[in-house]
């Protein structure tokens, strides 16, 4: 098994796009632990992303990646279209979601149809910017 490490979105865009939507919201812990309020708004997000990527909306794909990598490489909806053509479908299954403060990391199951759905684990790094959760990076395990 091989790693492929995407640090950034701007790779992320460049390479593989994926997106994720805040959800916004106060699930009122103010302690900075993790809790069922952020795993919930981490598990929509993933699946809006999913949703958008598969629908190839790449407008409303970019508002879910972290504003400092939206234009990295150029428009963001121009770079995530080309990606999502490329692509094809995804299919994701959450394996578990682990959140330390601002920051969570996403273990899935990945499925891309232009890979004939051969199943990947896919490590998604999420952070919250202006308290929503986003993404930042991702790292995909190939077979």
């Amino acid at each position: 098994m091989r790693t492929r490490y995407l640090s950034h979105p701007a790779t992320l865009l460049a390479v593989l796009c994926l997106g994720v939507a805040g959800c916004g919201g106060d699930d009122g812990d103010d302690e900075g632990s993790a809790s069922e309020g952020d795993e919930a708004q981490i598990t929509a997000v993933m699946e809006r992303e999913a949703e958008l990527s598969n629908a190839q909306d790449g407008e409303a794909y970019c508002q879910l990646i972290l504003e400092q990598y939206r234009n990295a490489f150029g428009n963001c909806a121009d770079v995530v279209q080309t990606r999502f053509e490329e692509r094809g479908t995804i299919e994701r299954t959450i394996e578990s979601v682990e959140v330390e403060g601002e920051s969570a990391t996403v273990v899935a199951e990945l499925k891309l149809s232009t890979e004939d759905n051969k199943p990947t684990t896919e490590r998604t790094i999420l952070r919250k910017e202006e308290g929503e959760w986003r993404i930042d990076s991702y790292v995909r395990d190939d077979p």
